[in-house]
């Protein structure tokens, strides 16, 4: 699954509990089908025990699995999913080209840097 709404904390927080409660609680099966419902289309549920919630399976909510269904992630030979949400994690193809335009390495370098940086993600899954 997919969705539009990243929630995160910056590392060097200062309450760094407090931080992890929230992200609990923005991923709380109690409270999260709620609210992802209530944001559809825009946001598809991170669950897949909610694929089958008929806001996902009628318009305009089905609109987020059709587009997930044909949707691959640069660098992962796959369909939408958590390895290839990681690989894009990476920020590879920027990374890539900042290698090029900032560091001087040739595209070729660059590229294997790329391939070498998603072989790592995909051997730790």
């Amino acid at each position: 699954m997919g969705s539009g709404n990243f929630h995160v904390v910056y590392s060097g927080t200062k309450y760094p509990d407090e931080a992890k409660g929230l992200l609990k609680y923005f991923g709380a099966k109690d409270w999260y089908p709620a609210f992802v419902t209530k944001v559809s289309p825009v946001s598809g549920p991170v669950f897949d025990s909610l694929a089958s919630d008929e806001v996902w399976n009628t318009y305009p909510g089905k609109i987020v699995f059709d587009g997930l269904a044909n949707c691959h992630f640069p660098g992962y030979p796959g369909p939408a999913s958590g390895i290839g949400g990681k690989t894009i994690n990476i920020k590879g193809a920027a990374t890539c080209m900042q290698n090029v335009l900032v560091n001087g390495m040739s595209v070729d370098e660059a590229i294997a840097v790329w391939e070498k940086d998603i072989q790592k993600v995909l051997d730790e899954n």
